[in-house]
């Protein structure tokens, strides 16, 4: 019989102890992120910033990520439109974007590539959620709420609501096209 190892050398005495790994440089974080789905610039720096131990080994990450087109603002921007667009109204979208931290030339862009008129996007909206056209001041108020939350303007929800309504043949007695009374005039996704 042959005699035994010893305990470290069977272990390897090259490789760490079980329990004890090496912790992932910068850049493997950086792909592992990415690999799961598209980051914005400023949310990758968000997520590594702990990370790093300068913030030019940071940057230069960033960049080389940028440069082998593993990371784009510009991509990111059309992948997250094209998944909350059908969902959502163009200020919201605008404003998630510019607090992800993307230009406005980009977020022009994202948005100006959308397939659908935003009137018929919050018609789609509201005809998920509410089975029929409002029948009275309050069930219009609420629907009004209800699409002004998904980022949709004033007038495109007065045409949405306009265009469900024409759809059944009803309208609202001593309703008025001014949604004044039931949409605050002040953007709520203005970040200012």
């Amino acid at each position: 019989m042959a005699a035994r190892k010893p305990p470290e050398a069977a272990a390897g005495a090259d490789r760490p102890a079980r329990g004890s790994r090496r912790q992932p440089t910068l850049r493997a974080r950086a792909l592992r992120l990415l690999a799961r789905r598209e980051h914005s610039r400023a949310e990758l720096r968000q997520r590594l910033v702990r990370y790093a131990s300068s913030e030019s080994e940071l940057e230069a990450v960033l960049d080389e990520c940028e440069q082998r087109r593993w990371q784009s603002d510009a991509r990111f921007a059309l992948t997250y439109v094209g998944g909350r667009a059908a969902r959502f109204g163009a200020l919201r979208l605008r404003y998630e974007l510019a607090a992800r931290g993307i230009d406005d030339q980009r977020i022009r862009q994202a948005l100006g590539g959308l397939d659908e008129d935003e009137v018929q996007r919050a018609f789609r909206v509201w005809r998920k959620r509410f089975s029929a056209p409002a029948t009275d001041l309050a069930e219009r108020a609420r629907q009004v709420r209800f699409l002004a939350q998904r980022g949709f303007a004033a007038e495109t929800i007065r045409r949405a609501l306009r265009q469900a309504a024409q759809l059944a043949g009803t309208e609202v007695r001593g309703q008025q096209d001014d949604l004044a009374d039931f949409v605050d005039p002040v953007d709520p996704f203005d970040p200012a």
